[in-house]
């Protein structure tokens, strides 16, 4: 029994004493840094040894786009930031975009151990060393690069090999603007963003493009944006509406004025004046606007005030005609002349009867009232066709 003790102690034991050594060498086994370590990546642009989330393979070249299976589909999406500015002279729209670009590069080495799904933010050098798709706008005057108010760069990559480059730029553009009824016109831009497969190794082209030959072209996508921009009319309601409404109304004081031989060029000077007036507010709404044969709705009102003033100095021609006929036939003098108490006023005296007579007066008012009435029914017609 003591024999059968020994050799069934001599098979069990060293087995068991082997696996306890196996735990034990495999528990001793240094275990792998938590931390990341520098990407190995031989050859390339970026370098061989590289803490950017990704390197480039050997034949890599950043002239190219990805070729075959590869093609990458580009991704926009543009912000627009700030104010907008309208050239209504010149027909040019300027705006400040923020303009992110997504695509795919199959072709970098990218770290294992980045996530797939969050954003590693590179330093922007490293984009001048792959591959970057070229965008270019529709009708496009002038493009300025702004710096991003972003602390972590403009250039991010992920581990699924999506790259994101993100600019910011003051844009100017071209467009087209109906402005028959400014100010209270609606203006629709429609920004058609161009984005070439075989890029110019441009990051952004200044140059205008047609957008029938853009249509037209198997190598390129369109995206694009549209705006709609109104006018703020509280500042030509101050500065036109307001001071043109006031002056025209202010002129139907002229009609107190007695058309005496002395006061006469007087009552002409106020209305001419009122009407250079409201011809200068007219000729300043025409320097903010470029050329064009169809007068705007601004104008057209300022143009039926002057016509209002035009009217009240043709009235007034018409009475000092009117007297001045009468005059000479002798009608008004002869019929107060063969009077004791008229015959030793002077021609002055006789003057001021004749042009403050009821007929003169009952012909200012009747004007007044009818001037008033036109006026009225002018800002009824402009404030119903604004509306509509």
């Amino acid at each position: 029994s003591l024999l059968q003790e020994i050799v069934m102690s001599a098979l069990i034991y060293p087995p068991m004493i082997f696996l306890l050594l196996l735990v034990h060498l495999s528990l001793s086994l240094p275990t792998p840094h938590s931390e990341t370590g520098p990407l190995q990546c031989m050859g390339g642009g970026v370098g061989g040894h590289s803490y950017l989330p990704f390197c480039l393979p050997l034949m890599y070249s950043r002239l190219t786009p990805p070729q075959g299976s590869w093609i990458p589909t580009v991704y926009v999406d543009p912000i627009i930031t700030g104010d907008i500015e309208l050239d209504n002279v010149l027909g040019h729209l300027s705006f400040t975009m923020k303009l992110s670009l997504f695509w795919q590069d199959f072709r970098l080495v990218i770290r294992p151990d980045l996530n797939r799904t969050d954003w590693f933010h590179v330093s922007y050098r490293a984009s001048s060393e792959i591959w970057l798709p070229e965008i270019s706008i529709v009708d496009l005057v002038d493009v300025a690069r702004l710096d991003l108010n972003e602390d972590r760069g403009e250039l991010k990559v992920r581990g699924d090999k999506t790259i994101n480059l993100i600019h910011q730029m003051r844009v100017k553009i071209r467009c087209q603007l109906d402005l028959k009824m400014f100010p209270h016109d609606y203006q629709l831009f429609r920004t058609s963003l161009h984005v070439p497969l075989h890029p110019k190794f441009d990051l952004l082209s200044a140059q205008p493009m047609d957008l029938d030959d853009m249509l037209q072209s198997s190598n390129s996508s369109q995206a694009g944006f549209s705006l709609v921009l109104k006018r703020k009319v509280l500042f030509h309601l101050i500065y036109h509406y307001l001071p043109a409404g006031l002056i025209a109304v202010s002129s139907l004081l002229s009609l107190m004025v007695p058309l005496t031989v002395n006061m006469a060029s007087v009552r002409v000077g106020l209305i001419a004046m009122h009407g250079v007036l409201i011809a200068q507010i007219t000729s300043s709404v025409k320097s903010q606007l470029p050329f064009q044969l169809v007068p705007t709705f601004l104008e057209v009102y300022l143009s039926s005030l002057m016509v209002l003033v035009f009217l009240l100095l043709l009235q007034t021609s018409c009475l000092l005609l009117r007297r001045r006929v009468s005059m000479g036939s002798g009608d008004d003098v002869t019929s107060i002349s063969g009077t004791s108490e008229c015959s030793n006023r002077s021609q002055a005296s006789l003057v001021w009867l004749a042009g403050d007579s009821s007929l003169y007066r009952s012909v200012d008012f009747y004007t007044a009232v009818g001037f008033l009435g036109l006026f009225c029914l002018l800002n009824s017609v402009a404030f119903i066709v604004v509306n509509s």
